[in-house]
């Protein structure tokens, strides 16, 4: 053997001896999550299908553009990512200290771009468009959209000039105005260099908007996006730039470290008018697309260990901190009347976070969530004793009439969680179970047994189950029919502190 083999090796083990392994599949894809993620998915690629415990429940959708489905482990095989190893997806929450600026920053900026057009309209008079179009500045101007070429218009330099003067004021505001984009990202090992790029034909359809691919190496042509594609183009591992809807997003994938990288880059909803200005944006603000994709300087610890199942993350105050941005930003959509925040909960939320595992070797039936409790969730759970669980439910100190929830805002922007199913069933969901316990307890007598603190219940085969005896919510009944053909039973724990609520939902 070779001297510098027998090092390499001699390396290796001492290595391992000391208790220095090689970094793991779940730890290069959560590497890539950064800390204040609102929502977390990680999927162990391969050629088996999805846990049935996580299917049809009410969780907020990936985005068609990351390709990815909705991180099923056959859709990751087929992006590149390494077989039995763990893929992370995530939704970046905005810093809370630029919600509040956001509107007011976006307002300033409507107006400006109202004002060119009405300077511009009085300057160059009736061939304002066809000036500003050779200027290639017509996209700025928002009269410009819809207004035809005029035969007798013959645009002067002189003119020309004026055009480019007269947009300066908002090519200003453009630069000095950060437009925040919503930005999910996919990550995990890769042993298939190239694979994604190569396959981006097949991979497209996945897609549910229009597409652009744009390869390193390939010329770029001077037009929508391409100010922003070069500097994404130029960026290290970089395999492939995505335009896609239009230029309202952006797909960069990559290939840094043994990771597969995909991030999505996304304006939210935007009114049709405005569609014009999206390149302008790119091109002022190219750093701050640029600037998102760097790797954070802390990760993501995952509250279960990834060696265990698949597992989804959700966190109430990243949700809404991502709803609130929508709601911010929703004068780019068209929605100037929208309220400037989100209404207050209408009881004080008992859970902060919620984390849901199909375990490994349960044939995908082995559901675990784990409730991280809020102030007030941890104050009712200091409350519950040791004496036997029975009824009347309302010994679990929580109402057997929990509020209707509240209707979403009538203008806001579509928003991730609130006032969805996702938000009164999954992160409030705690509230609603001693009503279903009840209602089981009715029906079912000695369904419901244990203790106050350590709940053990039977759940009989259909019985939680569309048109069995404790119907479930509508958006839970597919859900339901999927999990409850069979007996199942449902146990719950606390830890020492009482911070977390951990359920066990498995097959009886």
């Amino acid at each position: 053997m070779p001297r510098h083999r027998s090092r390499r090796a001699i390396l290796v083990v001492a290595l391992a001896l000391l208790g220095l392994p090689a970094c793991g599949g779940g730890e290069l894809a959560t590497r890539w999550v950064p800390p204040q993620a609102a929502i977390v998915r990680c999927t162990m690629a391969g050629r088996d299908r999805m846990p049935p415990v996580l299917l049809d429940l009410p969780l907020p959708a990936l985005p068609t553009g990351l390709l990815a489905r909705q991180l099923d482990p056959m859709a990751l095989n087929d992006m590149g990512f390494e077989r039995e190893q763990m893929v992370c997806a995530a939704l970046e929450s905005p810093p809370s200290e630029r919600i509040d600026e956001v509107r007011g920053e976006l307002m300033v900026l409507l107006e400006a771009h109202s004002q060119v057009s009405a300077r511009a309209r009085t300057a160059l008079g009736r061939c304002a468009c066809d000036v500003a179009r050779l200027a290639d500045v017509a996209g700025l101007l928002a009269s410009c959209r819809d207004q035809p070429h005029r035969s007798e218009c013959a645009p002067t330099p002189a003119q020309l000039e004026e055009a480019l003067a007269l947009v300066e004021p908002l090519r200003d505001a453009l630069a000095s105005t950060p437009v925040p984009r919503l930005h999910w990202r996919v990550a995990g090992r890769t042993d298939r260099p190239g694979w994604m790029a190569r396959r981006l034909p097949e991979l497209l359809p996945r897609h549910e908007g229009g597409a652009t691919v744009y390869l390193p190496g390939q010329a770029i042509p001077s037009r929508h996006n391409h100010v922003l594609v070069r500097r994404l183009l130029d960026l290290p591992g970089v395999t492939a730039v995505l335009r896609l809807d239009g230029g309202r997003s952006m797909l960069v994938i990559r290939e840094l470290d043994g990771a597969l990288v995909v991030d999505l880059v996304a304006f939210p909803e935007l009114d049709a008018r405005l569609a014009p200005l999206l390149p302008f944006i790119d091109e002022a603000r190219a750093d701050d697309v640029v600037d998102v994709l760097a790797r954070p300087s802390t990760s993501w610890s995952p509250p279960l260990p990834l060696d265990k199942g698949n597992l989804i993350h959700l966190d109430r105050e990243g949700l809404r901190a991502v709803d609130s941005m929508l709601l911010a930003m929703a004068p780019l959509a068209g929605m100037g009347k929208a309220p400037r925040s989100l209404p207050e909960p209408i009881e004080p939320p008992l859970v902060d976070a919620v984390t849901l595992q199909a375990e490994f070797g349960a044939s995908g039936k082995r559901l675990r969530a784990q409730l991280r409790l809020s102030e007030d969730g941890r104050q009712w759970a200091q409350l519950l004793g040791k004496a036997v669980l029975a009824p009347p439910m309302d010994v679990l100190g929580l109402p057997l009439d929990p509020p209707l929830p509240r209707p979403s805002l009538e203008e806001m922007p579509t928003s991730i969680v609130h006032g969805t199913a996702t938000e009164w069933l999954v992160i409030d969901g705690l509230r609603r179970i001693p009503a279903l316990l009840h209602r089981l307890e009715m029906v079912h007598p000695n369904a419901v047994g244990g203790r106050l603190d350590a709940w053990d219940v039977s759940l009989p085969a259909g019985a939680v189950s569309p048109g069995g005896t404790v119907s479930p919510p509508l958006p839970l009944r597919e859900w339901a029919q999927r999990v409850g053909s069979e007996p199942y039973r449902l146990r719950t724990s606390f830890d020492p502190a009482r911070n977390f609520l951990e359920l066990v939902l498995e097959p009886d």
